[in-house]
C-alpha cells in the first residue's frame, strides 16, 4: 500500500478559505474520480498570497478571486459567479428580485475585504459611513450573523448555494437588481508547472469547468 501511495503525484493547491469551504470539495471530488487521482495538499491563503505561493513554488497551482500580476505566474479565468442576497428564511423580503433601496444598511452583515468594482457598487447604494449590523473579513462568514429577520448580506452565489444546502430551511437566496459585478475565479500557476504537471492541471481545470456548468449562477469560462 505504501508503494502504491508513493507513486501518486502530489498537487499542492492554494486558495482562499471561502473557495476551500464552499467550492473545492465538489471540484476535488470530481478530480479524485480519475483513474490515477493525485495526492492533494491544500494551503489556505488570501487571493493575493495565492500568487506569491505559486511564484515561490510553495504551491503548484492556486485559485484566486482577483487578477494580479506576479512575475512568472499565469492566471487563467475559469468561471464567473453572480453576487446574490442571502437572508434568514423568516425575512420580510418577497421571493423576487430585490432593489438595493429596499435593504436597510443598519441590518447589513458587511464584508470589509471587498475591493474594486464590488466595493464601488456597494458604496453607490449604501452610505459607507452607516454602521452595519456587523462587519466580517470574508464572504464565507456572513451567514453566521443572519440572526435577525431583517439582516442581510451580499455574497458570491457559490457561497450562498453551499450555505443554503447546509442550512436547509434557515437561509434563502434572492437576486439583486441592479446586480453587483460578478466575481471571476482564476486558476493560477507557473508556466513551468503547465509543462511539468500538465496532465494534473488540465484535469483540475476540467473538474472546475464541469462544476461551474452544473451550479446555478455560475458560468464556466473556456480558454483557448
Amino acid at each position: 500500500q505504501f508503494c502504491q501511495e508513493s507513486d501518486r503525484e502530489v498537487l499542492t493547491l492554494a486558495a482562499p478559505g471561502s473557495v476551500q469551504e464552499h467550492v473545492l470539495p465538489q471540484i476535488i471530488h470530481r478530480l479524485m474520480e480519475n483513474e490515477r487521482p493525485p495526492r492533494i495538499q491544500l494551503r489556505t491563503v488570501d487571493s493575493k498570497m495565492v500568487y506569491s505561493q505559486v511564484a515561490s513554488r510553495e504551491a503548484d497551482v492556486g485559485l484566486a478571486l482577483r487578477l494580479l500580476h506576479q512575475d512568472g505566474t499565469i492566471a487563467i479565468p475559469v468561471f464567473d459567479v453572480e453576487n446574490v442576497l442571502i437572508c434568514p428564511a423568516n425575512t420580510p423580503f418577497p421571493n423576487e428580485e430585490i432593489h438595493p433601496s429596499q435593504l436597510d444598511p443598519h441590518f447589513e452583515v458587511n464584508v470589509t475585504s471587498w475591493t474594486g468594482d464590488t466595493r464601488r457598487w456597494h458604496d453607490r447604494h449604501w452610505d459607507p459611513y452607516i454602521a452595519p449590523y456587523v462587519q466580517v473579513d470574508y464572504n464565507h462568514m456572513t451567514h453566521n450573523y443572519l440572526t435577525h429577520p431583517k439582516t442581510w448580506a451580499v455574497c458570491p452565489a457559490s457561497v450562498a448555494i453551499s450555505v443554503v444546502n447546509r442550512r436547509k430551511g434557515e437561509v434563502v437566496i434572492r437576486r439583486l437588481n441592479p446586480a453587483p459585478p460578478k466575481h471571476v475565479c482564476y486558476l493560477v500557476t507557473m508556466r513551468s508547472q503547465l509543462e511539468n504537471k500538465s496532465e494534473l492541471i488540465r484535469g483540475l481545470q476540467t473538474s472546475i469547468l464541469e462544476y461551474a456548468e452544473e451550479v446555478p449562477w455560475l458560468r464556466p469560462i473556456y480558454s483557448e
